[in-house]
């Protein structure tokens, strides 16, 4: 099995001046890029309303207003982006085409829903979960069921993020991962599934926030921890492979203070959000004091 080391580096380097800057009333709540119009970035607010804003004409082409609480969560697809995916606190999941204001598909939750996902191989399928302790795959052709429900973990199911055609990452603030095979969970020839569980990985720390939850294109899962932490794992491993503290970043903080004040002096400083580069190789870190990392994934040579 392969080891791994993540170097910290310099945050300077990758410092740019803005290319645009807009203020968004109320609070933004999530944020995604459209994968190939890029100039198109989709977010969402703490009112439950969904802007699409141009980023080369300056202002927002489309709103969309459905929802009645909170978005938590938005997905382009990969294989349609027209199609754009979102995810609410008043239980609904909905499915918009970025040439219409009014949602395509509406899939009903019984809880809030905190995460959705378009599959990457199938512009028809999406992955969604909740504070229900459940993760939903439904077929936007058939909504009326969801092909398959993945329960097991004990609290709310924070993450979902597709891991190549069949199988599913969730994190959940029962301080544990799971790795599920959607294809078990269909109904077999008597009528029976197998367990859709393939592996349950833990080694951080998750019982109260959302720590962020992340995976690269090769299948390396990345997700923040609340002792400050960013962990790596590797889908046949039930533990980290690589771990590494923000602590030196929280002792700056976002007042930039000086080098000897401790990460001590800031109890409860958690990881908040993590982000996979598009070449697999570095992920963004950030935490809870709005301090942030750009850690490089490089192979530990002594090992």
């Amino acid at each position: 099995m392969p080891f791994y080391l993540f170097t910290v580096l310099p945050i300077y380097r990758f410092t740019y001046l803005p290319f645009y800057l807009f203020t968004v009333l109320p609070i933004p709540s999530s944020l995604a890029w459209n994968p190939y119009a890029r100039q198109v970035i989709s977010f969402a607010d703490y009112d439950g309303a969904i802007s699409l804003f141009d980023a080369n004409a300056g202002s927002v082409s489309c709103e969309l207003k459905e929802h009645e609480k909170r978005v938590w969560s938005l997905d382009f697809s990969t294989l349609d982006p027209t199609l754009l995916c979102s995810g609410s606190d008043d239980g609904l999941v909905k499915v918009w085409s970025t040439s219409q204001r009014q949602s395509a598909a509406t899939i009903k939750c019984r809880a809030n829903v905190c995460s959705v996902q378009f599959s990457p191989v199938n512009a028809n399928v999406v992955a969604f979960s909740s504070a229900a302790h459940q993760t939903h795959v439904y077929d936007l052709r058939r909504t009326q069921r969801p092909l398959v429900v993945l329960a097991g973990h004990k609290r709310a199911v924070s993450y979902v993020k597709w891991l190549g055609a069949h199988q599913l990452i969730t994190a959940s603030t029962d301080n544990t991962l799971k790795l599920w095979d959607v294809t078990r969970g269909f109904d077999g020839v008597n009528g029976a599934a197998c367990d859709p569980c393939v592996r349950t990985f833990g080694g951080h720390q998750n019982k109260r926030n959302f720590v962020g939850m992340d995976v690269s294109k090769d299948g390396r899962i990345v997700c923040g921890s609340e002792d400050n932490t960013v962990c790596l794992f590797s889908k046949s491993v039930p533990t980290p492979v690589a771990m590494t503290s923000l602590s030196l970043t929280a002792a700056w903080g976002h007042q930039m203070k000086s080098q000897q004040q401790t990460p001590a002096e800031k109890p409860g400083l958690f990881v908040s959000a993590v982000a996979w580069s598009p070449c697999g190789e570095r992920v963004l870190a950030a935490n809870s004091c709005g301090a942030v990392k750009v850690l490089e994934l490089t192979h530990d040579e002594s090992s």
